[in-house]
């Protein structure tokens, strides 16, 4: 199907974005927001951003436009890629604006830049629950660290293991399923927020997913639990629930205990900030 990707696909088309984004004058330093829907295409104009040396903005196609374009002015980012009528293309006006498909008709560069371990990987963005948005700066050196952490984390150091990829990429908590698969030949499943807030949808299509790493926050999986076919029958493969970003309470763990009962339950916190 046209949303399942190999890995020389991946390559391909990141290859290809990275020239694309060259020639348009990415280099060390640029910043560039990033607003399109969860799936490969996503996937590969992060890692095309990383490989022409640029550091990638996620901006979530979900927040308002005020908060789109706080951020975009606070980060300096200078040119978006994103889908028409898409919130960021609508409300970041200082920077450039354009499609993936303008994007892959234009000018290419090739060539790639050496990455310093200083040099910014991405900038990822709180929650502003106590007061603005602060842009927190990644480097690469960072992600290099934490790719080796996650390469020795439980179930995930088996390798080829399938990871939910459900989380928005403009949270942190995302960064688990990315590095964690692509560090370790596993495949990511994602779920379009479309679907995430349907049961019906949603279970369909967790079980024919495979999902062995699920990653999220502990409230989707309490939105889950609500469900009594949330079970072990449905997913039959899942080695560890891997949470981030919240609380996760002793109710939610106790009842994930009783219907997974030989999962693992992972409960961990702030790798920004680490």
């Amino acid at each position: 199907p046209e949303g399942t990707w190999s890995y020389a696909r991946l390559l391909d088309s990141t290859t290809r974005i990275a020239a694309h984004l060259r020639g348009r004058g990415v280099e060390a330093g640029t910043r560039v927001g990033v607003s399109l829907e969860r799936g490969p295409w996503m996937l590969a104009t992060l890692l095309g951003i990383s490989a022409a040396g640029g550091t990638y903005v996620p901006l979530d196609m979900s927040y308002p436009n005020d908060r789109l374009a706080y951020m975009a002015g606070d980060s300096g980012i200078t040119l978006i890629v994103g889908q028409t009528g898409s919130g960021a293309m609508t409300a970041c006006d200082a920077a450039e604006r354009i499609t993936l498909e303008e994007l892959l008709a234009g000018p290419e560069r090739h060539g790639f830049p050496s990455v310093l371990g200083t040099d910014l990987a991405y900038i990822i963005y709180t929650s502003g629950s106590t007061g603005r948005p602060k842009g927190i700066e990644v480097s690469a050196a960072n992600v290099a660290n934490f790719m080796g952490w996650m390469r020795d984390f439980p179930v995930v150091s088996e390798g080829g293991r399938v990871f939910l990829d459900q989380a928005h990429y403009s949270f942190d908590l995302s960064e688990y399923e990315l590095v964690g698969s692509l560090a370790t030949g596993g495949r990511l499943h994602a779920v379009s927020s479309e679907v995430a807030k349907d049961y019906r949808a949603l279970f369909d299509e967790l079980a024919a997913s495979g999902v062995e790493i699920w990653v999220s926050t502990p409230s989707f999986a309490d939105f889950c639990l609500v469900d009594k076919d949330f079970s072990r029958e449905l997913l039959p493969e899942l080695g560890m629930f891997l949470f981030c970003g919240e609380e996760l309470h002793r109710t939610t763990a106790h009842e994930l205990r009783r219907r997974f009962p030989q999962t693992r339950i992972v409960n961990t916190y702030g790798p920004t900030e680490s």
